[in-house]
């Protein structure tokens, strides 16, 4: 799923694990294209071959530059220690014990590697060369999210990235041209803090990502957040610009909860 549509929840174990990852960036330079939360996640196989009883802790992982390869111990709760190496090259992962001469769990995060490194490629090119007349295909998919999506007056948060990925505030006048007869938006640095029986309507818009036909995908979603729930609706688009401006070519996928 798009960021843009839904934060994701995780285990605590997850979390470790990806904390772990996480925490090389700031220490030994890893590849740029490196998504923490992605690539962690098929490690899985190597871990549980190695007979892991509940919860465990990661150290902070370690990248070697020179032979691509990022390492890092997984600290059971219960039961001894053991490293894990992933090689960048082959998506190989190895698990062994720190007296082992052989790998005791193993799996492949190949199309994990592949997957981020040509997601990376895409946001790249959307960072150097994006898309065109960006604030009307912005204001196209805030009408397609109105549509049916209040009775009576609503406040929404709106959520914009710019080509770093980053939240961005609009412009008043944008944020105007924006704004429906019952649902007024306001920027997302506006949103209140979420918590009691305070609740908010986010809606988030992803960065467009330019395809190999020269088309875009794109995605957005609303979600109302408050008393610890979550609910909303995100989708996922491809759309076209020519003369005539932006059009949605497909829906690719929707995500309720």
């Amino acid at each position: 799923m798009s960021d843009s549509k839904r934060p994701r929840s995780l285990s605590t174990t997850a979390i470790c694990l990806i904390a772990a990852l996480a925490t090389s960036q700031a220490m030994a330079n890893p590849p740029p294209w490196l998504k923490a939360e992605r690539v962690p996640s098929q490690v899985w196989g190597a871990i549980d071959a190695m007979h892991v009883e509940g919860q465990f802790n990661a150290t902070p992982a370690i990248y070697d530059s020179k032979t691509q390869h990022w390492s890092f111990s997984v600290i059971p709760l219960k039961g001894p220690w053991f490293d894990v190496t992933i090689d960048e090259n082959t998506g190989d992962v190895c698990a062994r014990y720190p007296d082992q001469g052989y790998c005791g769990g193993m799996s492949s995060v190949k199309q994990a590697i592949d997957d981020a490194k040509a997601d990376f490629a895409r946001r790249e090119d959307a960072r150097l060369n994006p898309a065109p007349d960006i604030d009307d295909l912005r204001l196209m998919l805030i009408h397609r999210a109105q549509e049916g999506g209040a009775t009576r007056p609503e406040t929404w948060y709106l959520s914009l990235k710019d080509t770093d990925g980053k939240d961005v505030d609009p412009s008043q006048g944008f944020l105007a041209r924006a704004s429906s007869a019952t649902i007024t938006l306001l920027p997302i640095s506006a949103m209140p803090e979420v918590k009691g029986t305070v609740f908010a309507t986010r809606l988030n818009i992803g960065q467009p990502l330019r395809r190999q036909d020269g088309d875009y995908d794109v995605s957005y979603g609303v979600w109302t957040m408050g008393s610890g729930r979550m609910g909303g609706v995100g989708n996922d688009l491809r759309v076209t610009h020519d003369a005539n401006g932006w059009h949605v070519v497909a829906v690719l996928g929707r995500d309720m909860i």
